[in-house]
């Protein structure tokens, strides 16, 4: 789990090795912040109001690489994660991704149309 930090505390874990002290794991789900400070990137975790689904993010990238210039896709992945984690942005409501793509460069049009199809999305 990227950004918890686990620790073992004592608990129930009855492991035949350790059935002496019984443990189970802890996860702290406090984000390290420092790291993503360090990278430019300021978080608002009182903005965050839900865990999106990220599927139209990540054809957003797709996207953006294919578009001719391979560093748009990191300037998706950036603009996407500015608009979660510091501007607490709706990543689920289609005209906040159009109006990122438009922030990168893309055709909001074009890119509206593809969201709307099930372009790029694979299905088990």
């Amino acid at each position: 789990m990227t950004g918890c930090r686990a620790r073992a505390s004592p608990a129930t874990n009855t492991s035949p090795r350790n059935s002496a002290r019984p443990r189970t794991l802890q996860v702290d789900r406090r984000p390290r912040l420092g790291g993503g400070r360090r990278r430019g990137l300021t978080y608002n975790v009182d903005a965050i109001s839900r865990q999106p689904n990220t599927t139209d993010c990540h054809r957003l990238i797709l996207w953006a690489g294919s578009s001719g210039d391979s560093s748009n896709a990191g300037k998706m992945k950036q603009r996407l994660m500015e608009l979660y984690f510091t501007e607490g942005a709706d990543l689920t409501d289609r005209e906040v991704l159009v109006q990122a793509a438009v922030d990168c460069g893309m055709d909001g049009t074009l890119t509206r149309e593809l969201l709307a199809s099930d372009r790029d999305v694979w299905t088990a």
